[in-house]
């Protein structure tokens, strides 16, 4: 109870925000959370996912939702519950999901998780919560009646037979480490904003979520869908498959709901981001770094459904640099070698901020599930979106276009509105969890829950042509050449000045005139006065990284 107790303190002053999808933080702050506490979903600290809070045989446990996993996983300990390894049998306990409380069958290792404790240091136990089919679940595979957890509400619930999430993001300004408030989440009826927030949710123009009942559903092929279109600046991405089957002309998408990233070949990367002024492809990670004032217009077709992607969810800050440094949050996937892919994208937590997520069944008749289906629900306005993107960054913006030529791999680059920085980006941690927690290392498990990049001192540049050299619009590049500039008016004015004197004198002494009142002109011998630019001989860290520091 004690979680509970912390986090409903924690969530009394935080938002549910987005640009895309926002409520002011003095509408939230004076709403009362408890008794939508099954229905919150938050974020905490350095880890990359989210969570819900659920029941596991009468435990309080903050469990991190999976959409990819289809089992119950929890580590730490659990009152009253023994320990579940993999040569034993998993344990059969009561969850409280949502209100609804079912027999669930679920892998409890009591040796904890450091990662997951750091985030929750006040709970003894936490776990993972996969929302997949029971086809896809792993413990209850060979156990007979048995279902994956939301398919055991579903069973018992069948007249509504779906889950919803509305993830909106940790609020940007909070920087505590502890839990935040980040969207919300239901079984069986949409979300009501309104049984939250009242009148404040029409006042500030939320979008109807009821709506998403009546949204086209898209066929899932173990979680997998077709992805129509990609466009960038209102171009069309030429999107091809690796999946055995998949149309032409499309791609095969898998929602993520454990990393911010979402992963798509090369092409598509270089596609989104290669174009861009000051762009910094790592070969490494997969990342781009990004000038964090880069707006980026892109939309993505699932099915019937055109999904705008709000500017902020393109670039985003990069963790541990207090948002002075961006990359893109769509990452080249450098290391899938599968000869048998079963998907192409992997759309991370910045694509599921723009959009509600219906996932269930089409079809449910008592112990019978078929038809799994997605309902999607776009929240981003472009047009409003552009507007705070602007606003945020005092109108200093640099919109891109569409490419389709892939971008020369390099590690140096200079920005035109700051000083020039050398970074290299290493590989994010984007691992999923091993499906066992037993038969997974706590030093390896704390590296994947983490997710952040490291800033490493070598780098080389690769680039053929001359990446120091001015670029951006004109002022910009005076800026560069500033100092070239005033010495050579220098030059100039010094040889002036000589040769006018040397007229004047010389006409005095041709014409008898007396010795004039001007002494002659003394050049002092000086030593080199010219200064690197922007203190290049001094400490970096004196100065501006090389994107805008104004970012969430």
């Amino acid at each position: 109870m004690a979680f509970r107790f912390i986090f409903l303190l924690s969530l009394s002053s935080s938002a549910l925000y987005s640009q895309g999808f926002k409520l002011p933080r003095s509408t939230l702050a004076k709403r009362d959370l408890s008794s939508f506490t099954e229905n919150l979903i938050f974020t905490s600290g350095n880890t990359d996912g989210f969570f819900v809070e659920i029941g596991v045989g009468g435990n309080r446990v903050p469990v991190e939702v999976d959409i990819t996993s289809a089992d119950l996983y929890t580590t730490g300990q659990l009152q009253g519950i023994d320990s579940w390894q993999n040569s034993g049998t998993p344990s059969d306990v009561l969850v409280v999901l949502r209100g609804y409380s079912v027999q669930q069958a679920f892998a409890s290792n009591p040796a904890d998780h450091p990662g997951l404790s750091a985030a929750f240091p006040e709970s003894n136990a936490h776990g993972v919560l996969g929302l997949g089919p029971t086809s896809d679940s792993l413990i209850v595979n060979d156990l007979k009646d048995a279902f994956s957890p939301l398919d055991n509400i579903f069973v018992s619930n069948s007249s509504a037979p779906f889950a919803t999430i509305l993830f909106s993001g940790p609020d940007d300004a909070e920087t505590s480490n502890g839990p935040e408030f980040a969207g919300l989440f239901s079984i069986g009826a949409p979300v009501s904003l309104e049984a939250i927030f009242g009148s404040d949710a029409d006042l500030s123009g939320l979008p109807n979520m009821t709506q998403i009942v009546n949204q086209p559903s898209i066929p899932l092929t173990h979680g997998t869908f077709t992805v129509s279109e990609i466009a960038v600046g209102g171009k069309s991405v030429l999107l091809s498959s690796s999946v055995s089957g998949a149309g032409a002309g499309t791609a095969v998408g898998l929602l993520s709901s454990r990393s911010p990233y979402t992963v798509v070949p090369i092409d598509i990367a270089n596609a989104i981001y290669g174009s861009i002024q000051g762009s910094l492809y790592s070969a490494t990670s997969g990342l781009y770094t990004i000038p964090c004032h880069t707006e980026i217009t892109l939309t993505i077709v699932i099915g019937e459904i055109t999904i705008p992607i709000d500017p902020s969810s393109v670039v985003i800050p990069l963790s541990g640099t207090s948002g002075s440094q961006c990359v893109g949050s769509y990452q080249a996937d450098t290391e899938r070698h599968t000869t048998s892919p079963s998907y192409d994208i992997l759309f991370g937590t910045t694509f599921m901020e723009n959009v509600y997520i219906l996932l269930g069944y089409g079809t449910a008749s008592g112990q019978s599930l078929s038809d799994p289906i997605m309902r999607l629900l776009p929240l981003t306005n472009l047009a409003e979106a552009h507007s705070y993107f602007a606003q945020y960054h005092g109108g200093n913006i640099q919109q891109s276009t569409a490419s389709s030529a892939q971008s020369t791999s390099f590690t140096t680059v200079t920005v035109t509105h700051t000083p020039t920085t050398t970074v290299l980006i290493g590989a994010p941690s984007s691992t999923p969890y091993s499906t066992s927690f037993a038969s997974t290392s706590p030093s390896a498990s704390s590296e994947r829950i983490s997710g952040n990049l490291d800033v490493q001192d070598q780098v080389s540049d690769d680039k053929p042509n001359d990446n120091n050299g001015p670029t951006g619009s004109v002022v910009d590049q005076l800026k560069h050449c500033l100092p070239a500039i005033i010495v050579g008016a220098i030059v100039v004015g010094v040889f002036l000045i000589g040769g006018i004197t040397y007229c004047l004198v010389s006409q005095n002494r041709r014409s008898g005139a007396k010795e004039s009142a001007y002494k002659a002109i003394h050049y002092a011998e000086s030593g080199d006065h010219s200064r690197s630019l922007y203190g290049h001989d001094e400490d970096p860290s004196k100065y501006s990284d090389p994107y805008t520091d104004k970012m969430p």
